[in-house]
């Protein structure tokens, strides 16, 4: 998915690895926001990663493993990148 200012509500997201990339262009320098609310968000290992703008609100965030849950990109300058500031 690409684009900016994209918004999730009352989705389901199930994968392994990589499920979830928020990522903006390297060569152009665009930007990603992403809003996700109401949602599931299901992983195995580094499963919600990148570097654009991410916000998971009122959502519930599954673990299936014991593996890392966030790989945030920190190689350009930028505002920090996933938040989630009511997930379960």
């Amino acid at each position: 998915m690409e684009g900016d200012r994209q918004v999730y509500l009352h989705d389901k997201f199930y994968g392994h690895q990589d499920t979830w990339l928020t990522w903006g262009s390297t060569a152009s320098g665009w930007r990603c926001g992403q809003y996700v609310y109401g949602s599931i968000v299901d992983g195995d290992v580094d499963f919600i990663f990148g570097d654009g703008a991410l916000v998971i609100d009122r959502s519930t965030i599954n673990v299936e493993n014991d593996g890392p849950v966030l790989q945030r990109r920190t190689g350009r300058p930028r505002p920090p990148g996933a938040r989630s500031p009511t997930a379960s």
